[in-house]
């Protein structure tokens, strides 16, 4: 069945700008700036100074599915300029300790001896995202404005660090963790 019009209005926040031009929503907050490019998804946006308004006519239920997947990447675009995410990944280990380092200012991810190997593994930071060597032992920190970024840099970490992994997973339960997930300014 269709729907006749539909609509999501989402509210800006105080310190973020954004303006639409040429099907593209730009994004500018005290964290940087970030591009969302909604030109080939038939809606209709109304940008003012405090809300967003997508409209849709004649829609069957995947556009109205759109409508909401739409609106929350515009709201995590949002965050990420005003808030930002921050993600810290935890290195568990029993006897072979893991050691990782941080190169090219934050861009690349190296880890060396996981489950006693001599491989060096490299993982390539996407995006505008940045690693940091935590505050405590054996931790690393993915901060960015993108969350698309940050969670899939996180991912590629950890989940190598999974399938990599020969031995039984009840016992031997070394690998690279997510374990937590914040933003960067705390309110």
């Amino acid at each position: 069945m269709r729907a006749l019009y539909a609509e999501r209005s989402l509210d800006v926040p105080k310190d973020c700008n954004v303006s639409y031009s040429d099907g593209k929503f730009y994004f500018e907050g005290p964290l940087g700036k970030q591009m969302y490019d909604v030109a080939k998804t038939g809606f209709t946006f109304e940008v003012d100074s405090d809300t967003i308004l997508i409209k849709c006519w004649h829609a069957k239920r995947t556009k109205l599915q759109l409508i909401n997947t739409i609106a929350s990447h515009i709201r995590n675009y949002m965050k990420g300029v005003t808030m930002g995410f921050k993600y810290v990944l935890k290195c568990v280990f029993r006897h072979f300790p893991i050691l990782t380092s941080i190169e090219k200012d934050g861009k690349e991810i190296k880890v060396h001896s996981f489950i006693g190997s001599k491989e060096e593994r490299t993982y390539p930071v996407r995006g505008d995202t940045v690693a940091l060597l935590g505050e405590e032992k054996d931790t690393i920190v993915l901060q960015g404005t993108s969350i698309l970024d940050v969670s899939q840099t996180a991912a590629a970490v950890s989940s190598d660090s999974f399938k990599r992994k020969k031995h039984d997973e009840r016992i031997f339960l070394d690998g690279i963790y997510i374990s937590e997930k914040t933003s960067i300014v705390v309110n």
